[in-house]
């Protein structure tokens, strides 16, 4: 496996094995195997991972293990193939020795494998490869998430001894990547929990592999780039898919030293591996052409039609045999997307003609979960060490860059980042420093639960769903709020209970409402109607409960001091007064004032009192404001505050919550619950002995609604 520096490329393991000529053999019935393989790592990887002097050192150790697998299935043919073997080795190969160099050895059960059989090498562990659960450490994805693959053949089996075709290489699965987290005015953030998502969603939670796919290309041939067959012997016989028709090339149609089968494909594809096929006549049994297949050779691809570099080289090969019509599969070193491939096969098995029945691509399928993951340090830290794996490919330009987001826990904040672009290549180790955005808009609303407000109250206007830019906004005493069924330019925002249009209610009925004994989901919630304006194009709006408005008003921590009365005057001099809801990591912003309505002399509209200006940066900094908007019996509208019509009323809002009450007035006129406040009685009359208290009423009359949407 490897060594891995900082920024710097991880590279891969390479195992080597003492090889022979093999001898003609069997298949093996055998199920006890032997296997032994020096391993050594390259100059860079991430085998055994250990901060030192900056380098990340690698080293084998006894105790860890090698799992083996073959993945070879029952037929060649084409299509998609589980493997003939289920499931993995009884017992895993392990180092005879600590160090940098190391022999695997192991005996295992479980497997029926066969001659040129690949075989799938796996560490740390066999079966799913599983990202999620890290704890932000070298030393804890070292043990369990630096997963890394190796495939090689069965090259020799004699005695139950297995002899692997040479050097086979093991390629890490995932990116690892340090994070140091810092606020913007670059002070460390102790992260306490660390939620990493990608704009693709092809951020693997899980994966393990399933079966392959052997597929032939869509090929082009490249002119002027391939060695012809000779006479009916074509070159295009290597992509018919049958075995009756093959390709036959003599020492005429070499190009530089070599035969050559360059194609593209306009697809692309994801190449894991590819497969030869030998010809129907190429068994000693009949003694018809032997010593024909290939025996050296350089696979090259690229994702583009300039250019190729190696992805998978064979020297003296010992897997294929002079058998008829058999398929042998063999991996790639760099597997990847690509659309530009080209085998060169510089030396055959000794014959003046080299023939092959097919030539086919690999794609090896798995079981994955994709997803968000989740880091949770055993303490908080600022620096945080994760293993990711990502298998976003962009199928028209090959690229792996990706848009992610990170969302940090510090304390009782919370802090975002995104970056548009972003490549974190499978086998490379990186370093980033990141600068977080407080996330100043969260509130809580129960123990595990955070959300944001809408900027603005709903409201209903010409048959369509629309949700105000403006804290302030709202209709008030006016024809539309209290003749609702005028629907012709009318703009309503006073609604019964669970109006949502969606559930057969329409949003402007004087008295119907959701009749419903349970509570507003679905399409009973309005945060699911489709909002014909929406000026912060998120989705996943909702209405929150009456125990979560509970939660917000006394529970979360310092609730008292983040609830105030304020107006806000308007250029024209009028004002809109309501109520200040302040975020859980209330920073004020400079300028501005608050007081909290920590008691009864402060349940009032005058305490706090701002321009929109001012009202801008408050709301910046995360604060929302609820319009003392009043409600609507059938079509009087009372209670409320309205700039240019002021109403005798106190100013009050009322707002309606998901809970639906037991209580019922009669049978056609059940309750549901609601908050309100007032100068009168603050929110929810908090004077009361109960401190909050949610309120019922019927369902029939007319209250505002702000939706919320749950924090990631």
């Amino acid at each position: 496996m490897d060594l891995l520096k900082a920024i710097a490329a991880v590279s891969i393991l390479t195992v080597f094995s003492c090889t022979k000529e093999p001898a003609q053999t069997e298949e093996q019935t055998s199920t006890r195997y032997t296997m032994s393989v020096l391993a050594e790592k390259a100059e860079i990887g991430t085998r055994v991972l250990s901060l030192t002097g900056g380098a990340l050192d690698a080293t084998w150790a006894t105790t860890e293990n090698i799992y083996v697998t073959d993945i070879n299935p029952e037929s060649g043919s084409i299509g998609t193939k589980a493997p003939r073997n289920a499931g993995w080795a009884s017992s895993p190969l392990h180092p005879t020795t600590n160090g940098a160099s190391a022999t695997l050895s192991g005996t295992f059960e479980g497997l029926s494998i066969n001659q040129g059989d690949l075989l799938r090498l796996q560490f740390p562990k066999g079966g799913t490869m599983s990202y999620e659960g890290q704890k932000g450490t070298l030393e804890d994805i070292s043990a369990n998430y630096d997963y890394a693959v190796a495939y090689v053949n069965a090259a020799e089996i004699k005695d139950g001894k297995i002899t692997p075709n040479g050097p086979a290489k093991f390629v890490n699965q995932q990116a690892i990547v340090k994070f140091k987290f810092l606020d913007k005015a670059g002070k460390p953030l102790d992260v306490s929990k660390l939620t990493i998502t990608a704009g693709s969603g092809k951020l693997v939670q899980q994966k393990a592999y399933r079966d392959m796919t052997v597929l032939i290309p869509d090929y082009e041939l490249v002119p002027n780039e391939y060695s012809e067959g000779v006479e009916e012997y074509k070159i295009t016989n290597l992509f018919d898919g049958n075995l009756e028709f093959k390709w036959q090339s003599g020492p005429g149609q070499k190009i530089n030293e070599s035969w050559v089968v360059r194609f593209g494909s306009k697809s692309g594809y994801q190449v894991d591996g590819y497969t030869f096929a030998t010809c129907n006549d190429t068994g000693t049994q009949n003694s018809y052409h032997p010593n024909r297949n290939p025996k050296s050779w350089v696979v090259k691809a690229s994702g583009n039609w300039i250019g190729y570099y190696p992805i998978a080289s064979v020297s003296d090969d010992k897997v294929m045999r002079d058998e008829s019509n058999k398929w042998y599969f063999y991996a790639v070193e760099k597997a990847a997307r690509y659309n530009n491939f080209g085998f060169e096969i510089s030396e055959n098995q000794g014959d003046e003609f080299l023939q092959l029945g097919e030539l086919c691509l690999l794609t090896f399928n798995h079981n994955t979960t994709y997803g968000p993951l989740t880091v949770i340090p055993a303490s908080p830290a600022s620096e945080l060490t994760v293993a990711l794996c990502n298998d976003y490919v962009n199928t028209l330009t090959g690229s792996i860059h990706d848009n992610y987001k990170l969302i940090a826990t510090v304390g009782d904040d919370q802090y975002d980042y995104e970056k548009s672009e972003v490549a974190f290549e499978k086998g490379k180790y990186y370093e980033i420093t990141i600068k977080m955005n407080k996330v100043a808009s969260l509130f809580s609303v129960s123990d595990n639960k955070r959300v944001h407000f809408a900027p603005g109250n709903l409201f209903w206007s010409e048959g369509a769903w629309r949700m105000y830019a403006n804290a302030w906004e709202y209709v008030g005493n006016t024809a539309n709020n209290t003749n609702p069924t005028a629907t012709e330019g009318s703009r309503l925002d006073l609604f019964c209970w669970g109006a949502t249009g969606l559930n057969g209610v329409a949003p402007n009925s004087e008295t119907s409402f959701y009749t419903g004994n349970d509570d507003l989901v679905g399409n009973n919630d309005w945060g699911n109607v489709d909002l014909d304006y929406n000026p912060t194009g998120q989705t996943g709006w909702r209405t929150l409960s009456k125990e979560e408005w509970r939660f917000l008003i006394n529970t979360r921590h310092n609730a008292r001091s983040k609830m105030g009365f304020a107006t806000i005057t308007h250029p024209n001099g009028l004002a809109t007064r309501g109520v200040v809801l302040l975020p859980d990591g209330w920073i004020l912003p400079d300028g501005c004032s608050f007081t909290a309505a920590a008691l009864p002399d402060n349940y009032k509209y005058s305490t706090n009192s701002y321009t929109e200006d001012q009202w801008d940066y408050m709301a910046l900094a995360g604060a929302v404001f609820l319009p003392a908007a009043g409600q609507r019996s059938g079509t009087v509208v009372t209670n409320v505050d309205n700039p240019g019509n002021p109403y005798s009323d106190p100013y009050s809002g009322y707002y309606w919550t998901s809970t639906h009450s037991t209580y019922l007035d009669t049978e056609e006129n059940p309750f549901a619950c609601y908050v309100w406040f007032s100068e009168a009685g603050g929110f929810n009359n908090t004077t009361g002995t109960e401190g909050y208290r949610y309120y019922e009423d019927r369902r029939s009359r007319g209250m505002s609604v702000r939706l919320v949407r749950d924090a990631e």
